[in-house]
């Protein structure tokens, strides 16, 4: 019986601690790698590596409790998500150590959302005094990245107010290296969630293998391994994500014929549309 009851929680304290690891990622990348636990090195560079390769382990056994009682097919579907997985770990190393915080266009949708959150208003005159942009013509850009990287701009603020009641000197504001890394790493994450989500719909009409190396070479040969990589502060991370929601659900649920189905696609398709090219006036 205390074997069984075992068996049942483990793979939840395995999620649960992939979630910790996952939250120490996000604060060691936010917080120049003063907030972590455990510490493994004073590079943090070294410590989010080491973090990041304990969260793949606990997702990898994680999904090792699944694989028992998985059909072949099945199993081999997760064994490439691990592997997606560590792909998207290591880009996500690479940005916090070169990747680009806020250039081109990403000024024009990061005071958006830091106008948003923290002035409680959409005039963006203040921040972009605080920001790397030629002109000031945020209005032209679509909303869509603004609003879905706002969690993440919670969180890091969150992070930051704890750190100065531990005693470090970091300026809560909105502005500045820890918002603008939080304002990457959420199309680094929607950028990750798209690829796994268009490998499993692809494996449904291709082999698991073939489905993988179509995916990641694809990725790898595109624009979108930059804009996961290098500057996924730009919105392309995120709209291949949400256009890939849509389509893989298109695919894999039609032919409607529920309610639930068409209202779901249409919530699909609304986010999807948030990233509609900028208005030239």
């Amino acid at each position: 019986m205390r074997v069984d009851k075992l068996q049942r929680l483990a793979p939840r304290l395995l999620l649960a601690g992939f979630v910790v690891e996952f939250t120490n990622l996000f604060s060691i990348a936010v917080t120049h790698g003063l907030l972590q636990f455990p510490t493994f090195s004073d590079n943090r560079f070294v410590s989010f590596g080491a973090h990041a390769f304990l969260a793949w382990l606990l997702f990898f056994a994680y999904s090792a409790f699944q694989f028992r009682s998985a059909e072949g097919h099945l199993r081999r579907l997760r064994v490439a998500k691990l592997v997606v997985l560590a792909v998207c770990l290591i880009g996500t190393l690479i940005y916090f150590k070169h990747g680009i915080r806020l250039s081109a266009d990403a000024p024009h949708y990061f005071v958006q959302a830091r106008s948003f959150l923290f002035d409680g208003d959409l005039d963006f005159d203040n921040d972009y005094q605080q920001v790397r942009a030629q002109t000031a013509i945020a209005q032209r850009y679509p909303v869509g990245a603004p609003i879905l990287s706002l969690p993440f701009l919670v969180a890091a603020h969150w992070l930051l107010l704890a750190g100065q009641a531990l005693g470090h000197a970091f300026d809560a504001n909105g502005f500045g290296y820890p918002y603008e890394t939080a304002f990457g790493l959420a199309g680094c994450f929607f950028g990750t969630l798209g690829l796994l989500r268009v490998l499993s719909t692809v494996s449904r009409f291709f082999s698991v293998g073939m489905a993988t190396l179509s995916l990641l070479t694809l990725w790898a040969s595109s624009f979108l391994f930059w804009y996961m990589v290098f500057e996924p502060a730009m919105p392309h991370a995120m709209s291949f994500a949400w256009t890939s929601f849509f389509l893989c659900f298109w695919l894999e649920r039609r032919p409607f014929t529920g309610t639930q189905d068409w209202l779901l696609l249409g919530v699909l398709v609304g986010v999807a549309a948030w990233y509609a090219g900028r208005m030239e006036y």
